[in-house]
């Protein structure tokens, strides 16, 4: 008789137990349902913003071009990469280019254009435009463009993500624009003079 009763005292011992949550499977659970803000901030990074630190000042050179008749300013640390007499680039990223043809009219590999608004540069009418382009054996990259049309041409100034910088191309990943290299190209943008105005 008694040992029946120990036998039914262990049993429901034992089934009590086997009902219970052990530490670690507890433990699991309330990590899963509420993560700690450094497993939150781990995960997804705040966005940095990068203060202006390159004001206009003394330390900027002046690209004149004479045949075109235009001049802008450039921070003096960014060498100029000059490749005929109406293309070049001031550093690795922004590229300055003059023809007849309108860059924002499609003829095949065009860019994708996200956005696209009416501007003045020195008193001339301008388009502003951003978007992406690369992946045909290039690196896919932002970038932000300004079209001035006058005197039959096409005055191009655009600012890359990657242009002729270094950067390993992986045709799953659209470089991105950085919040300084944005700053400083409007700068550069903002001292634009025309010289001839026949």
């Amino acid at each position: 008789m008694k040992s029946n009763a120990l036998l039914v005292i262990i049993l429901a011992f034992l089934t009590s137990c086997n009902n219970a949550p052990t530490p670690i499977a507890q433990a699991t659970v309330e990590s899963t349902v509420n993560p700690t803000i450094a497993s939150i901030l781990t995960k997804t990074p705040l966005p940095t913003i990068t203060p202006e630190t390159t004001p206009l000042s003394e330390n900027w050179e002046t690209y004149s071009n004479t045949e075109y008749g235009f001049s802008i300013k450039y921070p003096a640390n960014l060498e100029i990469n000059q490749k005929d007499h109406d293309s070049l680039f001031i550093g690795g990223q922004i590229q300055i280019w003059i023809n007849k043809l309108n860059p924002l009219k499609c003829r095949g590999g065009c860019p994708v254009y996200e956005n696209k608004e009416s501007v003045t540069l020195d008193g001339e009418f301008a388009i502003k435009s951003s978007g992406y382009i690369g992946g045909d054996g290039g690196t896919p990259e932002q970038f932000s463009l300004y079209v001035v049309p006058r005197n039959g041409l096409y005055y191009n100034f655009m600012l890359h993500a990657v242009g002729l910088l270094n950067v390993p191309a992986d045709p799953m990943v659209v470089e991105p624009l950085k919040n300084d290299e944005i700053i400083i190209f409007k700068k550069i943008i903002e001292t634009l003079e025309f010289t001839n105005y026949h």
